[in-house]
């Protein structure tokens, strides 16, 4: 497999993201040499969740206003069901998913985030999983749901929920090397 060294993958957060997932995809990218940034609505920091309370505060590096697509080489936004009900409400976050994709990079949503994919217009014609619960979320909005711990469809990479984060960084592992 090419090295992933030196790639920048963003992490779209808000409040509420799941603590278990974002620091399982920091750990794994910065294992691979892959250099993580923190893009959130709210540019100073975010307080992620934890199981059933809020969990730690990370600093964010940047902004969505004024994020640019061209200046990663793939996004990626944990679940978590706080974090992806603000996001997908977010008309910068949904354009700045657009844009990634519109350039040809790869997009990955673990659990709930499948909700931004959605409000992005980026789910339907695809192979989708997610968590059991946004199922119909998923058909309404064209997509075929399957029940797989991770799903390749193009550009997209879905994921259902933390313990399928192995297949899930797999796959997102697979599209940074095609791009």
């Amino acid at each position: 497999m090419p090295s992933l060294a030196g790639k920048r993958v963003a992490l779209l957060v808000a409040a509420g993201s799941e603590q278990s997932e974002l620091t399982v995809i920091r750990e794994v990218l910065a294992e691979a040499s892959v250099l993580p940034l923190l893009l959130s609505p709210k540019k100073h920091e975010m307080r992620m969740w934890a199981n059933i309370d809020w969990g730690n505060v990370l600093p964010v590096d940047a902004a969505v206003l004024g994020a640019r697509a061209e200046d990663y080489d793939a996004l990626i936004i944990p679940g978590g069901l706080l974090a992806a009900d603000t996001l997908r409400a977010d008309r910068q976050v949904v354009r700045l998913v657009s844009d990634f994709l519109s350039q040809g990079k790869p997009v990955g949503a673990m659990g709930h985030a499948v909700w931004v994919l959605i409000e992005a217009g980026a789910v339907s014609g695809r192979i989708v999983t997610s968590p059991e619960s946004i199922r119909t979320d998923v058909t309404n909005a064209g997509g075929t749901w399957i029940d797989d711990p991770a799903v390749h469809d193009r550009l997209i990479v879905t994921g259902r929920h933390r313990h399928d984060l192995p297949d899930f960084m797999a796959a997102m592992a697979e599209g940074l090397t095609r791009g």
